[in-house]
């Protein structure tokens, strides 16, 4: 299985921020998948605008 996790990451260089910059956004709900036999690629990434 692969679970969605959000970051704060600034736009504007690609850097992951501490969390508390992104307090007030709202985020994606965390999402669950199967995966086949071979390795789930999976990237979320919740940018701070």
């Amino acid at each position: 299985y692969r679970v969605s996790v959000s970051i704060c990451q600034n736009i504007r260089n690609g850097r992951v921020v501490p969390e508390r910059l992104c307090a007030d956004q709202t985020r994606p709900r965390p999402v669950v998948e199967k995966c086949p036999h071979i390795i789930c690629p999976s990237q979320y990434v919740f940018r701070l605008d």
